[in-house]
Parts: C-alpha cells; structure tokens; sequence
C-alpha cells in the first residue's frame, strides 16, 4: 500500500480566508483515543495542543452549509456584488478542502467566470478567480490572473501570498519562495505566518516549520476548529510524507479529526498509519463512512484493505467512476492522486505513469516526482524510475522521502 500524500488538499486550504464558524458548541478536549501501540512508536515529541476549546466540528461544518446557503441568496438579489461572490467562493473551496465535496469545484468555476464576466476590471474578480484555478492546479492561468489584479490595484501583500502558495506548489527555488515568505510573515498574520512555514517545509527545515506552525495557532484567538485541523493537518503532512517519520504524523492527523470528524482527507492519511501498524479494523471502520463522498479516495483505500473479492471489486470500481468524473472536469487537479489509484488497486500502470508524467508539466515538487517514480515502477519501466530519479537531483535535499526512494534505486 502506497501512502497517498495531500499536497492537492494542504495547497487548497492555503489558498482560502480562513473563517470562524460561530462559538456556539464550544468543546472541551476530551483525551486522545488514538492507539497508544502507534503513539509509543513516536520517534520525537511535538507538541499537540489538546486542551484548547474550539466550537464543535459538527456545529462548525452545519454554519459553513449555512453561510453558504445564506451567500447563495444573497448573490442571487445582488449579483454585482464581488464581495458576496468572493466570500461564497471562498466558503465553497473550504467546504471541498475540508469535507471532500468536489462538486463545489464546479459552482466555484462557474461564480468566478460569471464574476469576470460582470466586472472584468475588478482587481477582487481575478483574485477570485485566481484561488479557485490555484485550488485547481491550472497554475499558469492562476499567475495570469494575480498579475491582473496587481495592475488592477490589488493589495500587494496578498498578491505575493498567492503567488508563494503557486511557488511552493510547483517546486520552484524552494530557498527563495522561503525567502519570499519570511518578508510576507512580518506582518504576523496568521495566514503569513502559515504559509511561511509551507514554505520553510517545501525547504526541507522542518523543525523551524513545525515551531512556526505551532507560534501560528498559539497567537490565533478564535475559536474555529478549521484553523487548528489545518495547522494539524499541515504538520502531518510535512512530517509523513516530506521528512519520512511518518510515526509523528499519527497525534498531528488524530488532532484534526478529533475537532472536525469529518474531516475526509485527515482520516484517509490517518487509515493509512493505522493500517500500517496493524490496526485494520480501526482503519475499515473510519473509512468506510466516507465512502460515499464526492472524494475517490475512501473507497480506494478502503478496496486495498478488504479481503473480499466482491467488495473489493465494488470498490475499486466507485472509485474508477469518480476518478473519472474528476478527471473529465477538473484534470490538473487530479492527475497526482490519480496516478497513484491506478498504479495501484485501478491496475493501469501505464495510464498511471501517463498521468505523473503529465502531472509533472505544471509542477516539479518532491511530491510530484514521488509519484512519478512510483509509476515508472509499477508500469514495470526501471530505466523510466531512474531518468527521473537524474531529474529530480534538485528536489532531494528538501524531500527526505524523496531521497530515500532515490537511494532505494538500482540505477547506474
């Protein structure tokens, strides 16, 4: 079983205003009742902030649908209004980073377009438009767009903390982007502060990354859990899947599930730990809930746990069928996560090591040649393995999971 990594989702909630859901439901920290065979296992202590109250993911996740609903209406009586389109668009990719509901990737597409449409000089339109085609993985037309809103009169800062989120997801001068970052976060907001220590992760510094990420939360004072399953989430990631010590990353993912359950991309990562340590009925019962998302991933996952042939196969085919709906509608955004599926339980190795290739066209980050080493050797093609390995020489040194797989390699 390949460990999916989600830079996909980690890049989509970078790219939102963060929004506290309300204060009511305000929960306490009840102990963690993750598996203490995995905890004990944990090469380094990092500090998980258990005790803070934030509102109930539940309560919270009910007034993002209702904030929603209520923006819908009100834009529908004053379609003009680019503040009103780009909070609902902004609500719309949180819902989809948090809660797996592709779907809204389309009205988000739709609202953005109709927005230009409207207001073709509104600096506030291409901003919009840029984060949801940021969230996408359309790069090239992301950077099109920031570049209007700048002349158009934008706010510099968030300007540049756009185009850093775009940096750091393709791979590009990781020293620099970090750089780049580190001016942006002397103004302490919580979304610099974040986004820097993205940047010091994608820089292979991933203890001044943590630290940051943990400053970040501390000097944050709402009581939204979004924020805090981000941070959470976000340190998981670079822990497991940047610098190979994945044991780190079972508190950081169970944090973010404890405050927002339904948190699909969260669980799925933290199924795959459980399911390496043996712990695979913990791992079937959390994701077979998840199943029905607009998410394949569940049901992926899920088919590679299961030993019987039947629902295996049911499994393995809901996840094809959606694959293939988000494949069709949303392409770039898909083709890492895709690849993986069918280098793996979709069994279609050669349209695996297609996909990576492609993938690696707009983005040329460790996670991308991960993924497409990893195909090369599913599709049973070494010399393919290690031409890209030569490829990725520059990634090494920020990817230790990266390297490690390098080193694996029997190239000349």
């Amino acid at each position: 079983m390949t460990r999916s990594a989600s830079s996909s989702a980690l890049l989509l909630s970078l790219t939102l205003t963060l929004i506290a859901c309300g204060i009511e439901g305000v929960e306490g920290a009840p102990p963690s009742t993750l598996s203490t065979e995995i905890q004990a296992e944990q090469p380094r202590a990092v500090p998980v902030d258990t005790a803070r109250r934030t509102t109930s993911g539940t309560v919270a996740v009910r007034n993002l649908d209702a904030q929603i609903s209520s923006l819908r209406e009100q834009l529908s009586r004053s379609p003009s209004r680019q503040d009103l389109r780009g909070q609902l668009v902004d609500r719309l990719l949180m819902r989809t980073a948090y809660l797996g509901r592709f779907s809204d990737f389309d009205e988000a597409d739709a609202l953005t377009t109709e927005g230009l449409a409207l207001s073709p000089e509104s600096p506030a339109a291409h901003e919009s438009r840029a984060a949801f085609l940021t969230g996408v993985h359309r790069f090239t037309e992301a950077s099109a767009h920031l570049d209007r809103a700048e002349a158009l009169g934008a706010l510099p800062s968030g300007i540049e903390r756009a185009r850093i989120v775009i940096a750091i997801a393709t791979g590009v001068d990781p020293e620099g982007t970090e750089r780049r970052a580190a001016a942006l976060a002397e103004e302490g907001s919580f979304g610099a502060r974040t986004t820097h220590a993205t940047a010091l992760a994608a820089a292979g510094r991933f203890e001044e990354a943590d630290a940051l990420y943990v400053r970040a939360l501390a000097e944050y004072r709402d009581t939204s859990p979004f924020p805090h399953v981000f941070v959470s989430f976000g340190r998981g990631v670079m822990w497991a899947e940047m610098a190979d010590e994945p044991e780190v990353a079972v508190g950081l993912y169970g944090e973010a599930v404890r405050r927002l359950p339904d948190y699909v991309v969260a669980n799925v990562h933290l199924a795959e730990l459980e399911a390496e340590h043996a712990r695979l009925s913990e791992a079937r019962g959390r994701l077979m809930p998840l199943v029905e998302r607009d998410d394949p991933e569940p049901a992926g996952l899920l088919a590679e746990l299961t030993d019987d042939a039947s629902e295996r196969a049911a499994l393995i085919e809901r996840a094809r069928a959606r694959y293939e709906v988000l494949l069709a509608s949303h392409r770039a955004a898909f083709l890492d996560h895709g690849a993986e599926f069918f280098a793996g339980p979709g069994a279609d190795p050669d349209r695996a090591l297609a996909m990576a290739r492609e993938n690696l066209e707009s983005r040329r980050n460790g996670r991308a040649y991960v993924v497409a080493i990893e195909s090369a050797l599913a599709a049973g093609q070494p010399a393919e393995a290690c031409a890209l390995a030569r490829e990725s020489e520059d990634q090494r040194r920020y990817h230790p999971v990266l390297d490690g797989l390098v080193e694996g390699l029997a190239c000349e």
